[in-house]
């Protein structure tokens, strides 16, 4: 119940952010100076960066739920985690390619994004009662016999 509201959560999240980005793009299509001239030029990439807007709301979000679930160490480690990540993909994409394509930068977001999932919603989960391996022994025989 808690993972699939988490899922829900996140989903919605992801698409706000997603037609956020989207009517900016669509803004931007009809009135290519709305945001001034410098802006007019990248204005066709606003509508190829849906990942990127929504990956950065959900990253947001994870380092929120971390800090409203008291998980104050978690949270420094999936930020630094995710930073990491993120830098060393943007690395490899810029070195491997001489032009940033908004595939390679989705799908750069997309990894980090899937870091974070993982990481925060193992440490948000709750704890299993560790298992030592000990089993209580099965009763071979009934209360009167002898043993």
């Amino acid at each position: 119940h808690s993972a699939s509201r988490r899922f829900v959560t996140e989903a919605l999240i992801a698409a706000i952010s997603a037609m956020g980005i989207a009517a900016v793009g669509i803004a931007l299509w009809i009135y290519p100076t709305l945001l001034g001239r410098n802006v007019a030029t990248a204005a066709p990439l606003f509508t190829m960066l849906f990942v990127v807007a929504a990956v950065r709301a959900l990253l947001e979000y994870h380092s929120e739920l971390l800090f409203a679930m008291k998980r104050y160490t978690g949270q420094p480690i999936v930020n630094t985690t995710n930073a990491v990540v993120k830098l060393t993909l943007l690395y490899g994409v810029l070195m491997l390619s001489p032009v940033l394509s908004a595939g390679s930068l989705n799908a750069v977001f997309a990894i980090t994004y899937l870091v974070s999932v993982v990481m925060t919603h193992m440490i948000v989960a709750p704890p299993k009662p560790p298992s030592l391996g000990l089993r209580t022994p099965a009763m071979t025989s009934s209360p009167g016999s002898a043993a």
